[in-house]
């Protein structure tokens, strides 16, 4: 699987997550960097449960190749 932050795959994948997750009955809002959140109520009085995730992947490496400068941050990159 490759879903790589940004591409087609990965709107598909949020897309799939805001539909399924809104079916679920979860209020979903999404911020002003992209990051989603699903925020089901409770029905109990206390304290919210959550968890987190990432719906991209990081691309593929293969042990015996050495990593490429493409995929390095470097302090220039900000």
């Amino acid at each position: 699987m490759s879903r790589l932050a940004l591409s087609d795959t990965d709107k598909q994948a949020r897309d799939w997550f805001v539909e399924t997750t809104k079916s679920l009955g979860c209020k979903v809002t999404v911020d002003s960097i992209g990051n989603t959140f699903a925020v089901r109520p409770g029905k109990n009085e206390g304290p919210p449960t959550y968890a987190g995730s990432h719906l991209d992947t990081q691309p593929t490496v293969s042990p015996s190749q050495p990593l490429s400068k493409a995929f390095l941050i470097s302090p220039d990159t900000y």
